[in-house]
């Protein structure tokens, strides 16, 4: 026999459900679609929710799509003795292809989230402050690079802790490489020429050594 309190429970359950369901969408559709007058007064409550495991753009698609690869390197310093430079987001980003159902879905999520936190930005933004030369801007750029920072140098340190979990680790100093595709029209040009070879992977930011966050290990 059910009891009243059992009944409540049935009761209210799906609504709170409901309720959290609609929130995450409407959240989630403000995110994507253009920008405007909503999505621009609410945009800190957006951003906060969304990033780094929501976050979603369309440079997968025309008219600019993604045109290069970008990853997160980690150094370590123990007992003032540094580690050689590791990649800390290919070895996510193939674990969860091997597994989409997997920890690393979400994982492997946090870095490019905190690179996209770092660097881009809305083409219409851009555009429109420029044109208005807002100066508040400034702030909002340092502070939309300092929570960036502050993502990247948390997943380094949980990193950190995976990778060297016998090491009593100090700092870390991070910094993130790109690598630009070869459009497929000149990929054929190589092979024809046997020049079959591709951009070597440029720094396009470095990070000072900061003191390892204490965190739990990424997995």
């Amino acid at each position: 026999m059910i009891t009243l309190n059992q009944k409540i429970i049935l009761v209210i359950f799906p609504i709170i459900l409901s309720l959290v369901t609609l929130f995450h969408f409407v959240i989630i559709l403000f995110h994507v679609m253009p920008l405007n007058p909503l999505s621009n007064k609410f945009s800190h409550i957006i951003d906060e929710y969304t990033y780094p495991l929501f976050v979603q753009n369309w440079h997968l698609f025309a008219p600019e799509p993604i045109s290069s690869n970008r990853i997160i390197q980690m150094k370590t310093q123990t007992n003032g003795k540094n580690s050689e430079w590791i990649d800390i987001t290919t070895p996510l980003i193939d674990g969860n292809h091997k597994n989409y159902f997997s920890p690393y879905n979400r994982i492997s999520r946090l870095s490019s989230g905190a690179i996209q936190q770092l660097f881009e930005e809305d083409e219409i933004t851009l555009k429109y402050e420029e044109k208005t030369k807002k100066i508040e801007k400034k702030i909002e750029e340092k502070e939309q690079f300092k929570i960036g920072k502050e993502i990247i140098f948390r997943y380094a340190s949980s990193y950190a802790n995976f990778q060297y979990p016998n090491n009593d680790i100090e700092m870390v100093k991070i910094r993130i490489i790109r690598k630009d595709s070869i459009p497929f029209s000149e990929r054929s040009k190589l092979r024809k020429n046997n020049f079959n070879k591709f951009k070597d992977w440029e720094s396009i930011y470095e990070f000072n050594w900061e003191p390892k966050i204490e965190i739990s290990p990424i997995l």
